[in-house]
């Protein structure tokens, strides 16, 4: 492991959603509406070309894993179609609050019977690069169907923002600032897919 990596940073959250796996895996696919369920997005807005994109440099396709053929629950032409796509995204500084701009690919799903996830890696933001991965599992509950929805952020930078700055200090406040980001967005995504749930069960009972 190279001295960049080991200056990089490992966070993640984890939030018990009182909703059923597919209506949670199909909200958190939709890229393009995050804006609506989160507190640090602003917009998302999908790239039209074929190339897939990590850390600014192209990569090679990474093709999603699907490991149910008959779950009419999923759309898999749709999951076909967002792996190694790639979105325009505008989000808050979590230091400053002001508006970020950058690029972010989307580079894995799989879906299997016991869990669900996808993967987003970004293009370097202010001389770091990160990876997103969502996990979205069933869990037993007594009173209704409810998944765990877990949020893992890995962060590198690039060398020149390491040897420019005394970044091991700094690495701890930048870790603290994204965990508490992501920690606000899980609550505003917690409280998007419970309401889903509730709308749903409403029409299905009358």
């Amino acid at each position: 492991m190279s001295f960049v990596e080991r200056a990089g940073f490992s966070t993640y959250t984890s939030t018990t959603i009182d909703a059923p796996v597919s209506l949670v895996w199909a909200v958190a696919i939709d890229i393009e509406a995050i804006p609506e369920r989160s507190t640090s997005y602003i917009s998302v807005e999908r790239i039209d070309d074929d190339r897939a994109v990590v850390g600014g440099k192209s990569s090679r396709a990474r093709r999603a894993s699907f490991a149910i053929d008959d779950d009419s629950s999923i759309d898999y032409e749709a999951l076909e179609a967002l792996i190694n796509s790639r979105w325009k995204v505008t989000s808050l500084d979590p230091f400053r609050r002001n508006p970020l701009h950058y690029i972010a690919t989307v580079t894995q799903i799989s879906v299997t019977k016991h869990k669900r996830s996808y993967s987003v890696s970004t293009s370097s933001i202010g001389g770091v690069t990160s990876t997103v991965k969502h996990t979205i599992e069933p869990i037993q509950n007594d009173s209704n169907e409810a998944c765990r929805r877990t949020t893992v952020i890995s962060v590198v930078p690039n060398q020149y923002f390491v040897l420019g700055l005394p970044f091991c200090c700094f690495a701890g406040f930048l870790k603290r600032k994204t965990q508490k980001a992501y920690k606000a967005d899980s609550v505003v995504f917690k409280q998007y897919c419970e309401d889903r749930a509730r709308l749903g069960a409403m029409a299905t009972s009358i």
